[in-house]
């Protein structure tokens, strides 16, 4: 599933935070790490940019891990997502925001582009939080995976218990219901009794959020769950925080289960502000026969 890791490096110090948790994804992993860097600059950059992801290459070499380094010239989001596809990708690797170095990309509009565009897992450092120091721990020991019920919603699972399984991590699975005047907003007759709603809502969550967990404990994983009222997306941030988790990993695209989540648009709000990477599932490419 992570056999090839995609981490894509542009000669700054921003997109370099990216660089320890791809070393210590491929150390758990067991993968093979390609070090893309994009030159849309004449040859001159295009020589550092080389010198640069050589560097960085062979550090990992020398720490017994195997680093292809790469170099090409184009449009950053489109050279990125072009040889992800061609090279077997399974994990692209790159840090969120801020200006670079060498290459002078803008990380948030290429970040955004891979997000939005790419169909395997996407690893996300949020390089604001970095640059600020709030980035301190590289070790995986608790994996966020946030559930509303839906198929949609599972595409991550699969990812999130390879990824538990190689870091020894513990998976805490959260579910947020909405809270009643949300859910008063979705109900066409006004006036209607709203407590059944939320009391066979909040049920249904954690049967279901207790069904995943015992088949992942049934797999030998460490898995705790929980169901909170509020806001998805900012539920899932403060909860993420709360537990101290070192990667939230989630889906995007589609419309939810019974919590009635817009997946797209939770994830994306998630990954601008979350404290910690984010590891981002498009719904419509989950291995078969994983969930």
């Amino acid at each position: 599933m992570f056999d090839k890791i995609l981490l894509s490096l542009d000669g700054s110090e921003l997109a370099e935070s990216a660089v320890p948790y791809a070393r210590e994804l491929a150390e758990c992993l067991g993968s093979e790490v390609h070090m893309l860097g994009v030159c849309d600059l004449p040859r001159l950059p295009e020589r550092l940019l080389k010198a640069y992801i050589d560097t960085i290459a062979t550090k990992f070499k020398r720490a017994g891990l195997r680093a292809q380094p790469m170099v090409l010239c184009g449009v950053a989001a489109d050279v990125i997502l072009d040889y992800a596809e061609k090279s077997g990708i399974g994990l692209v690797v790159m840090a969120s925001h801020g200006r670079s170095g060498v290459t002078r990309w803008v990380l948030g509009s290429v970040a955004d582009k891979v997000l939005h565009s790419v169909t395997i897992p996407l690893f996300l450092v949020n390089t604001k939080l970095a640059a600020a120091g709030v980035i301190e721990r590289k070790t995986f020991r608790r994996l966020l995976l946030p559930l509303d019920g839906s198929d949609t919603g599972e595409a991550a699972v699969p990812y999130a218990e390879e990824l538990a399984r190689k870091t020894n991590a513990r998976i805490l699975l959260l579910n947020v219901a909405l809270p009643a005047y949300r859910i008063a907003a979705t109900q066409d007759y006004p006036g209607i009794d709203l407590e059944p709603i939320i009391k066979a809502q909040r049920e249904a969550s954690e049967n279901y959020l207790q069904g995943v967990e015992a088949k992942l404990k049934q797999k030998g994983l460490a898995v705790s769950s929980e169901t909170l009222v509020g806001s998805p997306a900012e539920s899932i941030l403060d909860y993420a925080k709360q537990k101290q988790a070192d990667v939230i990993a989630m889906s995007t695209h589609g419309r939810s289960g019974f919590g009635r989540w817009i997946l797209g648009s939770v994830t994306d709000k998630v990954t601008r502000a979350a404290q910690m990477p984010v590891m981002v599932i498009r719904a419509s490419g989950p291995p078969h026969g994983l969930v």
